[in-house]
């Protein structure tokens, strides 16, 4: 599923909604490609889910 990424003065938007918190972030687009890589620095609050015993691994590998 591809999203629809717009950076204005608002600051970004993904998917037409606009992404509080964001402290910075990087597009990368290649030439001749139809996808990019959007990296995002954003405060956020992790909420600890009880049901996930493996919450602090995927913490520490990250999601890819």
């Amino acid at each position: 599923m591809l999203h629809k990424v717009e950076i204005n003065e608002q600051g970004v938007c993904l998917d037409g909604k606009s992404l509080k918190g964001v402290r910075s972030y990087r597009l990368s687009h290649y030439e001749g490609e139809n996808t990019a890589a959007l990296l995002l620095k954003m405060d956020v609050t992790i909420l600890p889910n009880v049901r996930n015993s493996k919450f602090n691994t995927f913490l520490d590998k990250g999601k890819e």
